[in-house]
């Protein structure tokens, strides 16, 4: 899966806008998660969005990757696994 270049653009035209604000790279990585860091955030901006981070962790935080979905059969068996768990459940 990869980042779609819309979210991307963006990413980087907020990273810029919130560099020209804050002038510091440490500040603006202080508004994202801890596992973002400054020199992170400062290369994305700088290179464009040409790159970006290996780690799904990372890219997670940044907005650029969506949680995956279950699929109907796998919420179909989630279901039926909660409903054996209550079934097993002895009540005292």
């Amino acid at each position: 899966m990869t980042p779609d270049p819309a979210r991307i653009a963006a990413l980087v035209a907020n990273l810029e806008a919130r560099h020209r604000h804050l002038q510091s790279w440490r500040k603006v990585a202080a508004l994202y998660p801890p596992i973002i860091k400054a020199g992170t955030l400062n290369r994305i901006a700088k290179s464009g969005g040409e790159y970006l981070p290996d780690d799904r962790r990372i890219l997670r935080a940044l907005g650029l990757l969506e949680q995956r979905k279950r699929t109907e059969t796998e919420k179909r068996i989630a279901e039926m696994v909660r409903e054996t768990r209550k079934a097993v459940m002895v009540k005292k």
